[in-house]
């Protein structure tokens, strides 16, 4: 099993195929946040599959307090920043000063809330993240072609739309290139400070996220020591601690068998106000209309909406009107600096 610091454990096995168990740790440390790791005790070839589409949550305001999260989440600019002496700067937070988001994470406990806002603060000020968008990112093409994530557009009620499809990321292509995983984290802090700063820049603003699974697989995880997990990892705690509440609706889609059952197992520890944010779906008619229901004519790749099965599209990097703005914008940085865009090695 994969480390696990939590005091209170519950262990669910279950089977999902007739090669294949799996075992679910689930971590119920007191305050009721829920944490998980996925282990393959044998192994088979993952397959995709069309059934009830579940409803879960996988939120980040689920993930609260546990004893790994005093551990820091570094992240790297591409350009190395030059800190102030007010590196170690202190904060002397009222009440009012919280953002109502904090509160809501914290379930209204203020004390717990300001804690977490100044945690975000001293965060901010150690990586300077209020800067991160005037600073040169000559790797914003890079990451963007290796890792496929953007925002096609905004769904029926305004909020933007933030697609991802790990599965698909090329790693073989990040380590070409010279790129450190803290450097994505980087990169992902910087797509997001652009979206609350110009997509939606309403304080409490919130945000439609889809999770494409396609190519998700145990042996892709746990492939390169962990790689992809332990990516996902930084990122899930990263968006958790400091950008909380920033979910509107959050689609999983097309899920592996053993993640829809996963989350079957542990749908009663969550709470109901979260289990609405999130569904999950399998491949096919239902996961199409459930999407676009929300999303509109927002364009997405045709061939989650069953449009198109060009595999090859899969890794596809979509470029729309939000993109090329985005794209500009830092190329706008760069040459303000005089820094050029780095060069992407082929195989």
């Amino acid at each position: 099993r994969l480390p696990v610091k939590e005091v209170s454990v519950r262990d669910v096995s279950f089977v999902t195929g007739p090669y294949r168990r799996i075992s679910f740790l689930v971590n119920t440390p007191r305050g009721g946040s829920t944490m998980g790791a996925l282990q393959e005790n044998e192994s088979s070839p993952d397959t995709d599959y069309d059934s009830t589409n579940y409803e879960a949550n996988l939120t980040s305001e689920d993930a609260s307090s546990s004893s790994s999260e005093d551990e820091e989440v570094t992240i790297k600019s591409d350009i190395p920043v030059e800190k102030s002496k007010d590196d170690e700067k202190t904060f002397d937070i009222k009440p009012e000063d919280v953002p109502g988001r904090y509160v809501r994470m914290q379930g209204g406990d203020m004390d717990k809330a300001i804690a977490a806002y100044i945690k975000s603060l001293k965060w901010r000020n150690k990586y300077d993240i209020d800067t991160i968008l005037e600073r040169p990112h000559p790797k914003f093409d890079n990451i963007k072609k290796t890792c496929p994530h953007y925002f096609p557009g905004f769904d029926k009620t305004g909020h933007p739309i933030f697609f991802q499809r790990p599965g698909c990321t090329d790693w073989d292509s990040v380590h070409r290139n010279g790129i450190e995983m803290d450097e994505i984290l980087n990169h992902y802090v910087y797509v997001t400070e652009y979206c609350w700063a110009f997509l939606s820049p309403d304080p409490n603003g919130t945000m439609t996220s889809i999770l494409d699974l396609t190519g998700v697989s145990f042996s892709k995880l746990f492939a390169n020591n962990g790689e992809m997990l332990t990516f996902v990892k930084k990122f899930v705690k990263i968006m958790s601690a400091h950008y909380p509440q920033r979910s509107h609706k959050t689609f999983i889609i097309n899920a592996p068998r053993w993640f829809g059952s996963a989350f079957k197992a542990i749908k009663p520890l969550l709470r109901e106000s979260t289990k609405k944010k999130i569904e999950i779906h399998s491949k096919g008619a239902k996961q199409a209309a459930a999407i676009r229901k929300v999303i509109g004519d927002a364009p997405i790749p045709s061939d989650i909406l069953g449009e198109s099965s060009n595999e090859t599209q899969i890794g596809v990097e979509l470029t729309g009107e939000l993109e090329k703005q985005m794209q500009e914008f830092c190329v706008k940085n760069l040459l303000k600096s005089e820094v050029e865009m780095t060069p992407y090695i082929e195989a």
